[in-house]
């Protein structure tokens, strides 16, 4: 791109507190009110399965399930610490950074680790992601569930979309859906930047008894099976 198309670099006054190694990859304004969020999803709700609106194409830490489409670049130019339109103000105004180690979103003051990231879903226009929460922990995993989904309207999303899809299907290095006594259940093991080994989660679809005892112990059970699956062979 030659000197005079070149897109402006990210605000420093947009610039988040970025960690020691931590680099800016991508970034995208948020256009005007376009933050919302959708209601809590029942703990376990499958948000994993392929979601698409418009033109877009859903991202979510299933590829498994042949959800790592590329997302749409119609409207995007690359370009690390890329390009977005200017910054705007009012209610649901900022911007959405990508990094090395995770996503910053609009009024958060932390980072949001790409392994914490459930589904991100491009349509176009809008960015919605959903994060997980973690209702229980058990030995060796952690039991998550959605929180509220938040979108983001972005008008020139640049290289973000594609950076987002890349660095959450990465992070994911097992997905698989189990039956459970009296429903079902998707456990995940998940990379975290800059962290050794894997974090493994699960989430149960909705109706699962989560907290029977044979539902606990199937799951124990299946968790310890996938990771001898995917321990490293002994040299």
């Amino acid at each position: 791109m030659g000197l005079f198309g070149r897109k402006p670099k990210l605000p420093s006054t947009a610039r988040p507190a970025l960690a020691a190694g931590e680099r800016v990859l991508a970034w995208a304004a948020v256009t005007g009110n376009s933050v919302s969020t959708t209601a809590p999803a029942t703990p376990g709700a499958d948000a994993t399965a392929p979601a698409t609106t418009g033109s877009g194409v859903g991202v979510s830490a299933a590829p498994g399930d042949g959800a790592a489409a590329s997302a749409n670049t119609g409207a995007a130019a690359s370009a690390a610490e890329g390009a977005a339109a200017p910054v705007t103000t009012g209610s649901g105004a900022g911007v959405l950074v990508a990094t090395n180690l995770g996503l910053w979103l609009p009024g958060r003051e932390d980072r949001l680790g790409w392994h914490d990231i459930l589904k991100a879903v491009w349509s176009g226009r809008e960015l919605t992601v959903t994060v997980a929460e973690t209702v229980a922990e058990r030995d060796g995993y952690q039991v998550v569930a959605d929180r509220p989904a938040g979108t983001y309207l972005l008008l020139d999303p640049g290289d973000l979309p594609h950076q987002v899809r890349a660095r959450v299907t990465r992070s994911v290095a097992y997905t698989q859906q189990h039956p459970v006594p009296g429903g079902s259940g998707r456990i995940a093991a998940r990379r975290v930047a800059g962290v050794d080994g894997l974090t493994w989660t699960v989430r149960y679809d909705p109706g699962t008894p989560i907290d029977a005892d044979e539902v606990r112990d199937e799951t124990d059970q299946l968790v310890a099976a996938a990771r001898a699956a995917t321990a490293p062979a002994d040299l």
